[in-house]
């Protein structure tokens, strides 16, 4: 499902104009990653919770070369269900 399928699914459910519901789309989008950006976690009641969490630097090997890198430290998105989704998503 892309933006623009959500975008007219969540027009249609509420009779509002695609283009007011596109603004609150990037609304909704741009305060949750601002958010994980400060290092705030982001939980939605009944759906899940999202949170930047900083992955370590560690050895690797290049699986083309053979040869032995190390990766760098980074922040990587994490996404934890609620159990009310967990339920929803496994009784269909």
């Amino acid at each position: 499902m892309t933006t623009k399928d959500i975008v007219a699914e969540v027009a249609a459910r509420c009779e509002l104009s695609k283009k007011d519901v596109s603004l609150l789309v990037d609304a909704l989008t741009n305060s949750i990653s601002n958010a994980l950006v400060e290092g705030k976690v982001v939980h939605i009641q009944d759906f899940g919770d999202w949170e930047a969490k900083t992955r370590p630097s560690r050895n690797a090997v290049h699986p083309k070369t053979g040869e032995r890198i190390t990766t760098q430290e980074h922040k990587s998105i994490v996404f934890k269900q609620t159990a009310m989704l967990k339920k929803v998503i496994n009784e269909e």
